[in-house]
């Protein structure tokens, strides 16, 4: 088992702080008591000394000696709790039994999804979008939502259509403007009725003039303002469709594209409204496209792909599969991290200043910091989104500053408890100086 080792991950939207529990912190992070203190200083020497530690395996007979009467302990136990129930509470207790075990089988048959993203695979999914390199978007990213008509039981009536149809955008986009997309696509459900739609956030195609980009712009402006006077549900009810001036021939070609992968162009409105495009800059001048950090971007497309209220399927919808994903792996659009192992104090006051930050961005918000984030112990980690590379430079600098003073600081007390004065120190270092200009010896 490896001593305790201190790591970062760094990523273009996120830094995480981790910590590999090396061998004295397996047996817990208190005292050790002088005999367990004992065993565990001479396993950390042989472990420093490059011998490998080794157990020698049970003999087959004791370990099936040993499983028997493991067993055995394990019927009487059995017995005496049943001897302790009355026989209508053994009746429930076996009932409740099977009624766990049809559960867990129903599950097992649903497949991957079908029961919604766990707080886990959020979290993954969260850290997932923040380590995509945003820079190859470029300048002119698009916000698309592709939504499916009112009645939309008989266009997707299962997960594996939604799948079919996500990657039929892919390809039908490749036909449309002659490259391959680049960018990422998040499945959600409304939480009313449960209809499915798919969000993307795509690098521009480079055929899209200037003319279209700039009426999707005037658009994402438009239907801002209405999110301000009307609210969010009335807002986007009352702001223009995509097409004609708003987005022109790039608009014309992604509805027609999503209307025949869907209802092949049966469904009029469908065909006017089943796209929406909204960009990421909307500012009049090009000025914040080329100066905003893409670590803030990343952080808020996460926050919005990983809501957790619209992962959940309808009822009979079946297998999702996966939630998100990427156009343009091949490309270069994944995730990247870099992982890098720093020193202890250094990482612990990374720890403190990543703490505060993270405190610091959710009050800014106009969230409370949660229970579990105030019981998290220092040698926990954390995971800090919105910062990136440049970002991450900055703190290890400064870390790395703050835990050299400590240091210093720790020298200097141990110094005076021990007796030691400054002028004790100059008058030994001047008795082993040459004297006359003459060269030291070398011992």
């Amino acid at each position: 088992m490896p001593r305790e080792r201190f790591y970062v991950e760094v990523a273009p939207g996120y830094v995480r702080l981790r910590h590999q529990l090396g061998l004295r912190t397996k047996f817990g992070r208190g005292p050790l008591g002088p005999l367990l203190d004992q065993v565990v200083r001479q396993l950390e020497d042989l472990e420093e000394a490059g011998e490998s530690i080794e157990f020698e395996p049970l003999d087959p007979d004791e370990e099936a000696r040993l499983l028997a009467e493991e067993e055995e302990e394990h019927r009487l136990n059995e017995e005496a709790f049943f001897d302790s129930l009355e026989p209508w509470e053994i009746q429930e207790y076996f009932e409740s039994k099977e009624l766990e075990a049809a559960r867990k089988a129903a599950d097992a048959r649903l497949g991957r999804g079908a029961k919604g993203m766990s707080d886990r695979s959020r979290r993954e999914m969260w850290r997932w979008v923040l380590s995509l390199p945003f820079d190859m978007l470029g300048d002119r990213p698009l916000w698309i939502t592709l939504t499916y008509p009112g009645d939309w039981r008989p266009w997707v009536p299962d997960g594996p259509t939604l799948e079919r149809h996500r990657r039929a955008f892919g390809e039908a986009w490749y036909r449309a403007f002659g490259e391959r997309p680049v960018g990422f696509w998040s499945k959600e459900f409304q939480l009313a009725e449960g209809r499915p739609h798919v969000h993307l956030l795509m690098k521009g195609p480079d055929s899209m003039s200037e003319f279209d980009y700039l009426g999707f712009q005037i658009l994402t402006r438009l239907g801002n303002q209405n999110v301000r006077k009307l609210g969010k549900h009335q807002g986007r009810h009352w702001t223009t469709p995509i097409g004609g001036g708003y987005g022109g021939q790039t608009a014309a070609e992604l509805l027609r594209m999503w209307s025949n992968i869907v209802t092949d162009g049966t469904d009029e409105k469908h065909a006017r409204r089943g796209v929406n495009v909204r960009t990421v800059f909307y500012a009049k001048g090009g000025t914040v496209a080329q100066t905003m950090r893409r670590s803030a971007i990343a952080a808020y497309m996460a926050g919005e792909a990983s809501k957790a209220r619209q992962k959940i399927p309808p009822d009979d919808f079946g297998t999702v599969g996966r939630y998100f994903g990427t156009f343009g792996y091949r490309a270069g659009f994944k995730p990247t991290v870099e992982l890098l192992e720093v020193e202890e104090d250094v990482w612990h006051q990374m720890n403190r200043r990543l703490t505060l930050l993270d405190a610091l961005k959710k009050r800014a918000r106009g969230r409370l910091v949660s229970d579990d984030a105030k019981k998290r112990k220092h040698w926990q980690g954390l995971t800090v989104g919105g910062i990136g590379p440049d970002e991450y430079g900055k703190l290890y600098a400064r870390s790395y500053e703050a835990a050299i003073r400590k240091r210093e600081r720790a020298a200097a007390r141990r110094a005076i408890a021990s007796g030691v004065t400054d002028r004790d120190h100059d008058r030994t270092l001047a008795a082993g100086r040459p004297q006359g200009g003459e060269a030291a010896p070398i011992s």
